[in-house]
């Protein structure tokens, strides 16, 4: 096995690293408890990892008030060359890493745990400018591992609610309530976790456009071209 990088980056970039396996059957090995026991990567591992992430992001989520004043959990070490902000990036990347596990389904424990999560500022907390990517085959995969009951409330898609919003296909929402949050999709189906604030005039939070319509804006078709305006 073997950490591939750019060199003398060190860590610096998330999507920078990769694992190579000399032999293919490693992967095999390391995910099937019969065959690696205590070695295995899923099973009992997989859901310590879970559990101490999701306790992780409530102690930020409920602690921090913005991006430039992180509070982070007692134990949290970070590298010199990283920033906090970024580190809060990668937590957020992992999430789905650890979540998204092909067959491996979620408890209704950390299902409750992770219905809890306050999406809405967790996606806020993301400094501005900056986003985590996620392929949607790892949303869906993190809604099918779900407990039936949880899945709504955790993850789903759906047309989107925002007034106006000119989106024709369902944009993917996180959590409910006021916990959730509308998920920017781009056109090649990649979700751009990002915060929500200072969006350019007349974009909604899906990546669509809004088309402000109603009795103060005259006709359809004078907020059609209104909208087109601050586009």
């Amino acid at each position: 096995m073997e950490l591939q990088g750019p060199p003398g980056k060190l860590f610096s970039s998330r999507m920078g690293f990769k694992l190579h396996f000399y032999h293919a059957s490693f992967i095999d090995y390391l995910t099937d408890h019969k065959w690696s026991g205590d070695m295995c990567i899923h099973g009992e591992f997989l859901i310590r990892w879970q559990n101490e992430l999701l306790e992780w992001l409530h102690f930020v989520c409920s602690h921090t008030t913005d991006s430039s004043h992180f509070v982070f959990p007692a134990g949290t070490t970070l590298p010199k060359e990283i920033e906090p902000g970024e580190h809060y990036r990668w937590v957020v990347n992992a999430f789905w890493t650890l979540f998204a596990r092909p067959d491996h389904q979620i408890d209704v424990p950390t299902a409750a745990s992770m219905s809890n999560l306050p999406f809405q500022k967790m996606l806020g907390l993301i400094s501005q400018g900056q986003a985590a990517f996620i392929r949607s085959s790892e949303v869906e995969e993190l809604h099918k591992n779900l407990p039936i009951e949880f899945r709504d409330k955790i993850v789903r898609k759906e047309k989107c609610p925002t007034p106006g919003c000119t989106a024709t296909e369902p944009v993917w929402i996180l959590g409910y309530g006021d916990n959730e949050v509308v998920v920017h999709m781009d056109r090649n189906g990649t979700l751009c976790l990002r915060s929500n604030l200072n969006l350019p005039a007349g974009q909604c939070r899906c990546g669509a456009d809004i088309r402000y319509v109603g009795p103060e804006d005259g006709t359809e078709e004078e907020g059609e071209e209104r909208s087109k305006r601050r586009s």
